[in-house]
């Protein structure tokens, strides 16, 4: 009664200054302590005034490159995802073919609760997505059975309502659609993962959990180049979007081992789970993923381990990643391209769920039992996105590789030094080479002055396997360029008649070079400036 009566004094007070204008209002309302009069302007007729663009919309984005702490095993990690990849993904794929880890209940209608937004149609409507309708009942009965509130869990999930409708992620895939969502991966970056303190050994917690959102954000990059392809433009934006991003690779890998060893945390209830009737069939590949070698290799687990020593160390504040990963869910419904906002609640869900496995409350984990229908599905589905994206990544990593070495040899026979005295002296020498030589052999040295590389390359042809047995060339640089030693280039094998080597070194520009070209003992030499 007494709000009520202060708040009609105030109203009476404000009518009585210029008819509720903007400077009334303020003089009525300051001294109630009901309104900060600095938000309102001091004339009558000047509109109100707001900063055009906050603080994170225009200051410089932040990078995940923490060469520290857990950095050494995250390389180890990644390689060992490199060599067992090709047994674990299909796996993980297989799963994504079963209803319960591709169907989910979302609410795509949710209003943006944290910026103004305005509604920007996709061209030729490539990110909208039609729900399904033949869901089987057991799926729907057993998601709207669980519906238990937790005030401080890792995640909420859009609970069945009217406003709440399945979508199968096999009948949507994940594409480049077009959208621009620079502001909300922005807003994520700047407002949800940690800024402060981030060097501090202590704080391992906090850079976990923002290599987990720069690998969330690399996953979806990944997409988006495999949908243009390793063209000329795919790999410009590889480079641009991953490859010369600090650590976006080396944290996707990092989000990627974290749901693995997730999945190997719930292996005992994902190995005896009935899912929904389709039991006979997961079951089998579940066991098979959860035992692999991939899943129980040191370097991967040690990603989980490191998280929870990180979590249990005295100054963690694991709530704050909590909360933060409850609001990563929400700011999806900021996403304006409806399949994009379908694929990112799915994978923040996913991440959330193996964030309360692998660390629960207090750093020590939580019991795999309490996870929804929902949970595991987005678990297993995160696993799979991730595990496509980390193939993605090498497949354009090798291409971006070759197109590189054929661009250094096309500038290497631009770029070839005019014939001066010494260069002549070593072509001599290489004629001189083969013509003793009894196999059919060619060898050729290159120099580059600007990029300041030296090769050698030989070709063997039928008929050359043998006597080219005895044969081993020696690649010897001078002892004053900056890169010295010798590469020896053994002989092919007798079966290989289009055997090619090739070695290249980096050599300091405007020195000399030297190279010994040996046979059966037989020693001659040339110089060539490089």
């Amino acid at each position: 009664a007494f709000d009520m009566m202060r708040l009609f004094s105030v109203a009476l007070l404000a009518s009585t200054c210029s008819a509720f204008s903007p400077a009334g209002v303020a003089r009525a309302c300051q001294p109630h302590g009901l309104l900060d009069p600095r938000m309102l302007a001091l004339d009558d007729g000047e509109a109100l005034k707001r900063p055009a663009m906050r603080e994170w919309e225009v200051r410089e984005m932040p990078t995940y490159e923490y060469k520290y702490d857990y950095y050494e095993d995250l390389i180890t990690g990644m390689s060992a995802c490199r060599a067992q990849n090709a047994e674990v993904v299909p796996l993980l794929c297989k799963l994504q073919q079963h209803d319960f880890f591709a169907c989910f209940p979302v609410d795509l209608l949710g209003s943006c609760s944290y910026m103004p937004t305005e509604e920007v149609p996709c061209e030729l409507d490539r990110c909208e997505v039609e729900p399904r309708e033949d869901i089987p009942q057991s799926l729907a009965d057993r998601d709207f059975d669980e519906y238990e509130f937790e005030l401080d869990s890792w995640g909420r999930w859009d609970q069945p309502s009217d406003f709440t409708e399945y979508y199968d992620l096999r009948q949507v895939p994940e594409r480049d659609t077009g959208y621009d969502g620079r502001r909300v991966w922005r807003f994520i970056h700047q407002k949800i993962c940690f800024q402060r303190e981030l060097d501090l050994r202590e704080n391992g917690w906090k850079r976990d959990y923002n290599r987990l959102i720069s690998g969330m954000h690399a996953a979806v990059d990944c997409q988006i180049i495999a949908d243009i392809g390793a063209s000329d433009y795919g790999l410009t934006e590889y480079h641009r979007r991953l490859r010369d991003e600090p650590g976006s690779i080396e944290n996707l890998y990092f989000a990627y081992m974290l749901t693995l060893c997730a999945l190997r945390e719930c292996r005992e209830r994902l190995c005896k789970c009935n899912y929904l009737g389709d039991g006979a069939e997961i079951r089998p590949v579940m066991e098979a993923l959860t035992g692999s070698l991939l899943l129980n290799c040191g370097p991967v687990q040690r990603a989980a381990q490191s998280s929870r020593q990180h979590a249990l160390q005295p100054n963690a504040m694991i709530w704050k990643m909590r909360l933060r990963t409850r609001d990563l869910l929400r700011v999806m419904n900021c996403v304006q391209c409806n399949l994009c906002r379908l694929h990112g609640k799915v994978l923040a869900m996913g991440l959330a769920s193996a964030m309360q496995v692998l660390l629960g409350k207090g750093g020590q984990g939580d019991n795999p039992l309490l996870l929804t229908r929902v949970q595991l599905g987005a678990l297993g589905a995160t696993a799979a996105k991730l595990g496509v994206a980390c193939e993605i990544v090498e497949t354009f990593r090798q291409a971006d590789e070759e197109r590189a070495a054929a661009e250094a040899a096309a500038e290497s026979t631009l770029m070839r030094p005019a014939a001066t005295p010494a260069a002549i002296s070593a072509a001599l020498l290489v004629r001189t080479v083969q013509s003793r030589s009894a196999s059919t052999a060619s060898v050729a040295v290159d120099a580059r002055g600007a990029g300041g590389h030296a090769s050698m390359q030989r070709r063997t042809c039928s008929g050359a396997a043998a006597s080219m047995e005895s044969t081993v060339w020696r690649f010897h640089l001078r002892p004053n360029v900056r890169t010295a030693g010798s590469i020896w280039n053994q002989p092919p094998h007798q079966s290989d008649c289009n055997h090619r080597a090739q070695h290249s070194l980096q050599l300091a520009p405007n020195r000399e070079w030297g190279v010994l070209f040996s046979e059966n003992q037989g020693v001659d030499a040339g110089r060539g400036v490089g």
